[in-house]
């Protein structure tokens, strides 16, 4: 906590830096991030997909691109391929080699696609799946609502794709050369998948989607997921290294005492 003030008010700043760093503490209990589990994210899903519950919007929070994330992972996507979860849509998912895959075959082609082809990284675990290519695209994105309206955005060349599940059921994914996080309805109409009668939508995103779909989703339809990835704020999760323990909210810590220390600057004019 800083506090700036004129000069002969140390003592003054020294309590308001005191009563504010105690306020935070007392509120440390709000600050723990909770999200929901991939297999409860999953069953939301079935169930809404299902009818039994009204649609929902799952965020894929820890592979959101306004976070740095990549925007590459596949853990929700393969636990909702395998469950069995039908009207799905989901985007962006970024691969520039499915997409070249695509638009080698063209719209209507049959492909074999492979995302995070040839990775070994733990975060970009590969995935295949049967696929059909619905929609090619590689103009600029101008979405119409959300925190982006009117910007100019760049996913480069894009694609939309038919995945077929184990059991039959049906994912449409929107798939980008370059990130792009997904936070407007308009992000997934651009590749020629429109969220507004799906069941089940799936964005990488973390907040923002929230303005830019809030015409479609209601705050108590929004499941934000805890799959893994980069950007997660789940840091518990997080195998940490190098860093100083005890340490909140990584550990149980109940005693704290602010401590105050006065800095004296001159300013020029």
């Amino acid at each position: 906590v800083v506090v700036t003030a004129d000069a002969g008010a140390d003592d003054a700043a020294c309590a308001v830096a005191t009563e504010l760093a105690q306020h935070a503490w007392d509120l440390r209990p709000r600050y723990r991030t909770t999200v929901t589990s991939v297999g409860d994210a999953v069953r939301a899903a079935a169930d809404a997909a299902a009818g039994r519950r009204p649609p929902v919007i799952l965020a894929d929070t820890a592979d959101n691109p306004g976070g740095g994330a990549p925007g590459n992972t596949t853990f929700l996507l393969r636990e909702l391929l395998d469950a069995g979860v039908d009207d799905v849509v989901m985007g962006l998912q970024c691969d520039p080699g499915v997409v070249r895959a695509a638009w080698d075959g063209g719209i209507g082609a049959h492909l074999r696609c492979t995302f995070n082809e040839g990775s070994a990284r733990p975060l970009a675990v590969p995935l295949t799946a049967t696929a059909t290519v619905t929609a090619l695209t590689a103009a600029p994105l101008v979405p119409t609502k959300g925190v982006y309206r009117n910007m100019q955005r760049h996913p480069g060349r894009c694609c939309a794709l038919e995945l077929v599940g184990p059991s039959g059921n049906r994912i449409r994914i929107a798939v980008s050369s370059h990130k792009v996080q997904c936070a407007d309805d308009d992000t997934l109409l651009h590749v020629g998948i429109d969220p507004s009668a799906a069941r089940v939508v799936v964005v990488k995103s973390r907040g923002h989607f929230r303005a830019g779909f809030a015409h479609l989703f209601g705050g108590e339809q929004v499941v934000e997921v805890g799959a893994p990835g980069v950007a997660t704020a789940v840091i518990g999760d997080v195998d940490w290294a190098n860093i100083p323990r005890p340490v909140f909210p990584l550990d149980e810590i109940d005693t704290w005492v602010p401590v105050v220390s006065v800095h004296g600057a001159k300013v020029a004019t």
